[in-house]
């Protein structure tokens, strides 16, 4: 454990010192290797122990089982369903090839900023925690097919006006959010049904006819005032 500790510090030491001197003050995690980032995305964990070796370190990446590594070194799949780690949850951490995250039923506490989702997501969920904050709808990932931020604190307005056309779930109920409902410029068919069914094919990327030109969506539970807009 103390050894572990000492290596975090270094590194966040490391981290310091680059941001010292860097053009604007402010460290680019993009500077640092996926091994790096995924070390500094689970230290903010309460526990840790699933991705360390017996000698108390991270192991290597490829031989974490919950991750997905390319022949490039590149995370592209993070899944801790249901691991109950607890702590922070530090986006600005995630690696920039990841595709897919599934953090279900982690009790992670900390703000959620879409900004920090990595341009090539396609399936993310993050239901099921204490995470806050205002949820920016306009800056998702452009491929994302599955957004789950259900079961959480998350708060302020929604702004549908620019969803992704990918987009074929979208489940944010039981959170904290206001104002009105205006999904007039969403393009796709319109549903309120469950789509657990085909969570798996869509957790593979993979096609699911029934949803073709739909878009799956769950806001109850919330604050929402006023009627809600939607197309004829």
């Amino acid at each position: 454990f103390f050894l572990r500790e000492l290596k975090m510090h270094f590194l966040k030491a490391v981290i310091l010192c680059g941001a010292e001197n860097a053009s604007l003050g402010k460290f680019d995690p993009s500077t640092l290797g996926d091994q790096a980032l995924f070390e500094l995305f689970i230290s903010s964990f309460d526990d840790q122990r699933i991705f360390l070796g017996d000698d108390g370190f991270c192991q290597p990446i490829e031989g974490i089982s919950r991750l997905d590594v390319d022949d490039n070194d590149a995370i592209t799949s993070i899944d801790l369903f249901t691991n109950e780690l607890g702590g922070t949850l530090c986006m600005q951490y995630l690696p920039p090839n990841l595709t897919r995250i599934d953090l279900y039923a982690n009790g992670l506490s900390g703000e959620f900023n879409v900004k920090y989702l990595p341009p090539k997501l396609r399936f993310a969920r993050v239901k099921q925690q204490n995470l806050e904050g205002n949820l920016d709808l306009t800056v998702l990932p452009e491929k994302i097919r599955f957004f789950d931020a259900s079961d959480n604190k998350m708060t302020g307005s929604l702004n549908f006006s620019c969803l992704p056309e990918s987009l074929e779930a979208l489940l944010l109920s039981n959170n904290q959010f206001c104002g009105t409902i205006n999904l007039l410029n969403v393009t796709q068919t319109l549903s309120t049904g469950s789509v657990y069914a085909s969570l798996n094919f869509m957790w593979n990327d993979r096609p699911v006819p029934s949803l073709e030109g739909k878009l799956v969506v769950d806001l109850k539970q919330n604050a929402f005032s006023g009627d809600i807009l939607v197309r004829d």
